[in-house]
């Protein structure tokens, strides 16, 4: 399956905007609305392995939808998967939990809604044909617990965790969930107790 990419523009509930990087599939275009996946960032930003998961998710038939987390902090970071990268995106990640937690995740809730209305996923404000089809929630590490957020806040038809940093902190917020989920830990994680998983 051919896919394309390109970068939407979201706006945030506070009227700020921000990018976000869409990867559908080219043939969605001639058969209609496809799920719609909104993939969320480890602390390494939107970079070669987020691109190459929504390339693959896309290839299977997703639209998939990457916002760029750490947009308020700095835009577009892209770091690698390597100890300088880390410790880049420790600095990053330490910036981005000074802003109010419903300020990140309202941007997010906004993402998942901009992901609604692509026309690939049937947004008919957009020129998608149809009915809008189903959009999950999904992340890697931050992304992980930002996916359960945007799960506790917003209404996505499901989400998936992998290995999510900080959800024991927060499972009192489970109750607000309606959609099934999906959390997934490594039993070998260093970053994350195995009694929190």
């Amino acid at each position: 399956m051919t896919v394309t990419s390109r970068t939407e523009r979201v706006e945030a509930p506070d009227g700020g905007r921000f990018d976000a990087h869409a990867f559908v599939p080219e043939e969605a275009r001639q058969q209609g609305a496809v799920p719609g996946i909104l993939l969320l960032q480890e602390i390494y930003g939107v970079g070669d392995f987020l691109r190459a998961k929504s390339t693959l998710l896309a290839g299977l038939g997703y639209a998939v939808l990457c916002p760029d987390v750490f947009w308020r902090v700095e835009r577009n970071v892209s770091l690698a998967h390597d100890d300088a990268g880390l410790e880049e995106g420790y600095g990053y990640m330490s910036r981005f939990a000074e802003i109010p937690r419903e300020v990140t995740t309202g941007d997010l809730v906004a993402a998942l809604a901009h992901l609604r209305s692509m026309p690939e996923v049937g947004g008919s404000e957009r020129g998608g044909a149809g009915p809008a089809r189903p959009v999950a929630v999904m992340g890697y590490c931050l992304g992980g617990r930002l996916a359960y957020e945007v799960a506790v806040a917003g209404d996505p038809d499901a989400c998936v965790s992998y290995y999510g940093s900080g959800i024991a902190a927060e499972l009192d917020l489970a109750e607000r969930i309606s959609c099934p989920t999906l959390f997934q830990f490594g039993g070998s994680d260093p970053f994350i107790p195995r009694e929190d998983s």
